[in-house]
């Protein structure tokens, strides 16, 4: 749910070039998903090995990938807005 409404968002704030934007977010969905589906499930291993204390590993690692994108994110902003 809150994919189409942050690419309905993204839309209006590009404008024409919107069928570039599309084909950006949809190859790094494509990507995302490619790369954190092994991770998370090599983790979620790793995590049941280690125990009780590991169980939380893929959340962490999830957790980290969020705060990459966030800073990806603020970091390309202000790059464009300055």
């Amino acid at each position: 749910m809150y994919t189409v409404v942050l690419k309905n968002l993204l839309v209006l704030s590009v404008g024409e070039s919107s069928t570039v934007l599309f084909s950006c977010i949809n190859m790094l969905e494509l990507v995302s998903a490619l790369v954190s589906g092994p991770l998370v499930a090599k983790a979620f291993m790793l995590g049941l090995d280690l125990g009780e204390v590991g169980l939380r590993l893929p959340f962490m690692i999830a957790s980290g990938f969020a705060a990459v994108a966030l800073a990806l994110c603020f970091g390309t902003y202000a790059a464009l807005n300055t």
